[in-house]
């Protein structure tokens, strides 16, 4: 069951201590970063609507009246600021253009949990992508970007993404890109 953290906070049923804990109970020691987003910034992000994130609840654990997350992503729209190692001819086949930056969305965060089943990164990108082709119909853009630790470049070339620069605030970030 995938939810909008936003329709989790909005609902007056749920208080924001649950809410607080069950984002504090997903583990991923893999990637602390996934795992602090999640548990300090994504609220306050949702609140100042500079991202989306949805929260891939475990189907099994759901029937059973048990909330466990076994995933998560965050969306936003930024604008893609190429350095100068990417050519002009490459920035107009990314994005048609040759200009310095682009409008684009970004995969902020994608991180399954440390006990989610096998696949449960493939299912949140597809959707991730999805929910971008679901907003271009509404306001268009074809450039998605993401930043990865060089131990993930392989998966998410494997996924159709492609290498494009080094992330310029983070240089242990790689930026890659698919074009929708």
């Amino acid at each position: 069951m995938l939810l909008p953290l936003r329709q989790i906070i909005e609902n007056p049923l749920i208080d924001e201590a649950s809410i607080i804990e069950a984002l504090s109970s997903f583990t991923c020691k893999r990637d602390a970063d996934v795992q602090n987003f999640l548990r300090e910034s994504a609220i306050p992000f949702e609140q100042q609507q500079w991202t989306v994130s949805f929260l891939l609840f475990n189907d099994e654990e759901a029937a059973n009246r048990r909330l466990k997350l076994d995933g998560y992503f965050s969306l936003a729209l930024k604008v893609f600021y190429f350095d100068d190692s990417v050519s002009k001819r490459k920035r107009r086949k990314m994005s048609g253009y040759a200009d310095d930056q682009v409008p684009a969305y970004l995969i902020g965060q994608l991180a399954r949990s440390d006990d989610a089943p096998k696949g449960t990164g493939a299912i949140l990108l597809n959707h991730a992508i999805e929910y971008i082709k679901n907003a271009q119909s509404f306001v268009g853009g074809k450039l998605v970007y993401l930043d990865c630790k060089d131990e993930l470049l392989a998966y998410y070339e494997s996924k159709g993404f492609l290498p494009i620069q080094k992330n310029p605030d983070r240089n242990d970030l790689n930026q890659l890109y698919v074009v929708i």
